[in-house]
Formats: structure tokens, sequence, C-alpha cells
């Protein structure tokens, strides 16, 4: 396979990415909702905990499961950040 073919694949899986995203925040935001309804905090430690838990888990490699966590906690951080503007 040529660079150029790489390329696209890769630009493809960043489109999937960006998109899945974007789901993942709009999910967050319906997760404030329920929140606010339970009258629970925006930040709950032992979820963030056990979703970086599940990440590991689910890592088939070749990135480290540290990069993974690390993506994973600013991916959390941006979404959390979200619903913090979202809630006012």
């Amino acid at each position: 396979m040529s660079l150029e073919q790489l390329r696209l694949q890769v630009d493809a899986i960043d489109e999937k990415l960006v998109q899945l995203l974007s789901q993942r925040a709009q999910l967050s935001l319906e997760i404030l909702r329920q929140k606010q309804e339970l009258n629970r905090p925006v930040y709950d430690p032992q979820r963030e905990q056990a979703v970086l838990q599940q990440i590991v888990r689910a890592n088939p490699g070749p990135l480290p499961d540290q990069s993974l966590q690390d993506i994973f906690r600013l991916i959390i951080q941006s979404c959390r950040n979200l619903q913090q503007i979202q809630k006012g």
C-alpha cells in the first residue's frame, strides 16, 4: 500500500473519530440533563476511574495503556467542560 493510500485511510479514521467524539459529547449533554433531574454533581470521580479502567481492559495495543488513558482523560475533561458550559 502506498503512503498516499495509508494517509487516506488515516483521514477516513480521523473523520470517524470526530463523528464518534461528537456523539459522545451529545450523550454527555443528555447525561447532564439526567444528573440535573437527579440533583447529582457533574463530576463523578468514581465513574471517571471506571471508564479509564474499562479503556485499559479494551486496549488491544499497540498504543500503551497510559497513552490511551491520557487521551481519554482529555476527552472526559472536554465533555465535562461542555456540561459545565451548558449548566451555566
